[in-house]
């Protein structure tokens, strides 16, 4: 699965205050959980213990034990948000309640992601006050309990998800002047026959690592990113001239009408000459 192909399901989405109800005991998330300190400081034991502080956000995977172990001297107010990544589990849309390890519950475990492999394991980010906005819309939605909410829930926490995803990708081996690089020149040379070794010669990169760094700051290889971008080409050209679909295929840098009309087939849905007439 991939990153793109989310679609969060929201159970929860409100603020709560820490109380001594929720100290001492070691919970099992069994869905997915996203918390965002609104004021006050809390100590969360997960895979260690950390303290939060007010913008603090932790997400947490489903099926991950972890413990409030003490309840502060001050009041402590939090966002919580419950969700699965897909809607395939639904038709459960009432909160799940917390359980403890031994007792074996049913769990609702993120899909793993290939592009997003970091979410089958708990994230912290600091200073994360820019989310409470979008945070603030799912509780009134969730509150007011309106037609579709959610779908409204959904779509509100996907912008979310990938605001986190697109943080925790940043985090990797910070190169961006190397992509950057590269993506000018696919703009600009996207029409040529390219390799791996070419781009890398371009930036004074080795291509493996080269290719590596490409992946995690813009989600695809350097390869997916020239087809796409040569597709892209095809398209304004497909609805703009009337130059026949060999003549685009040359011109945007497949060597073939065969390798073109497979690529395009694979990404658009249909074959070139289907999405002119349709267009």
């Amino acid at each position: 699965m991939q990153f793109e192909d989310i679609r969060p399901f929201v159970r929860f989405a409100r603020t709560i205050a820490l109380s001594a109800a929720n100290v001492a005991s070691l919970t099992v998330a069994r869905d997915c959980r996203l918390l965002l300190v609104q004021s006050g400081k809390m100590q969360l034991i997960l895979e260690h213990e950390i303290t939060l502080c007010p913008g603090d956000c932790v997400y947490i995977p489903a099926g991950f034990p972890y413990c409030f172990p003490v309840l502060p001297q001050e009041p402590v107010q939090f966002y919580s948000i419950n969700f699965d990544f897909t809607w395939e589990n639904a038709k459960i849309s009432q909160p799940l309640p917390p359980s403890s390890p031994e007792m074996h519950p049913l769990i609702f475990e993120a899909p793993p992601m290939e592009n997003a492999p970091f979410f089958d394991r708990p994230l912290f980010f600091s200073k994360m006050h820019t989310l409470v906005p979008v945070l603030q819309e799912m509780e009134k939605e969730f509150l007011d309990q309106r037609l579709f909410m959610h779908s409204r829930l959904s779509a509100l926490f996907h912008s979310l998800l990938t605001q986190l995803a697109r943080i925790q990708l940043s985090d990797l081996p910070r190169h961006p002047d190397a992509v950057e690089a590269v993506l000018q020149w696919i703009g600009t040379h996207f029409a040529e026959s390219l390799t791996n070794q070419q781009l890398a010669q371009a930036v004074n990169y080795h291509p493996n690592y080269l290719n590596r760094l490409f992946l995690h700051h813009t989600g695809q290889t350097m390869h997916q990113y020239l087809i796409n971008r040569r597709i892209q080409k095809a398209l304004e050209l497909l609805l703009s001239s009337d130059l026949s679909i060999t003549e685009i295929a040359l011109s945007v840098g497949f060597s073939s009408l065969n390798r073109f009309t497979k690529e395009f087939t694979a990404r658009i849905g249909n074959p070139p000459s289907r999405y002119r007439n349709k267009k």
